[in-house]
């Protein structure tokens, strides 16, 4: 996608939603759509551009949604093209800056369980090494990244036994996780500072609507096992 193929709607993206912008963007919606079916994004530039077109979409939609038209449906269709689009670019971005190795020590930190011989310091220097672990700027709060996990939805389906369970979504934004367990300060100070960019989304792990879901394998588990815990 380059910046040329979005510009003559930019008009339409920046005017307030009223009636009349409305009717204009509903005028131009073959033309949206074209735009939304040949996203291709490789870059940062890109990507902020495609955010830009699914916001608009989005309030669009909203807008044919609450005025009861139609043509909705077909929004909420292009919403979603759009949002899948971003979503490879930032999965490919989440899983690209860390190596599958620091990928396990990340979830391990999110985990719920600990093992009692882990050599937390060792962990926590690997993660520093690759740039997979940082403490927000001004803060003692430290976040991990470099996986790209689906969030809670409101939605609940049913089970064949009739319990229900949470159905989860792609996210369409770079990721981060704060660690919820608690780090001895002398390690926590070692952590590099640094600001969280606004189009990464901040992701709490834990069972509800907008957070995420931890799993992890045998596979992780001997690895951390192996390497990361002390040998008595």
């Amino acid at each position: 996608m380059t910046t040329a193929t979005i510009e003559p709607l930019q008009a339409l993206f920046n005017a307030g939603f009223t009636d009349e912008p409305a009717a204009q963007a509903l005028a131009e919606l073959d033309a949206i759509e074209r735009v939304a079916s040949r996203l291709k994004i490789g870059t940062l530039e890109e990507f902020n551009r495609a955010y830009e077109l699914k916001r608009f979409v989005g309030r669009l939609a909203c807008y044919a949604f609450n005025n009861r038209l139609e043509v909705s449906d077909r929004i909420w269709a292009i919403d979603g093209v759009i949002g899948r689009a971003m979503s490879r670019w930032a999965r490919a971005v989440d899983r690209r800056q860390v190596s599958p190795e620091a990928r396990t020590l990340v979830r391990y930190l999110l985990w719920r369980k600990r093992y009692p011989s882990e050599n937390l310091e060792k962990i926590v220097d690997r993660l520093i090494a690759e740039r997979a672990i940082f403490r927000k700027l001004g803060t003692d709060e430290v976040y991990v990244r470099g996986c790209h996990l689906a969030v809670g939805d409101n939605v609940f389906s049913y089970r064949q036994d009739g319990s229900q369970y949470r159905r989860y979504q792609k996210v369409a934004v770079p990721e981060v996780f704060p660690i919820n367990r608690s780090l001895p300060p002398e390690i926590v100070a070692r952590v590099p500072e640094e600001t969280i960019p606004e189009f990464v989304e901040v992701v709490p792990v834990r069972d509800g609507k907008y957070a995420a879901r931890i799993s992890f394998g045998r596979r992780d588990k001997a690895r951390i096992t192996s390497t990361y815990c002390e040998r008595s």
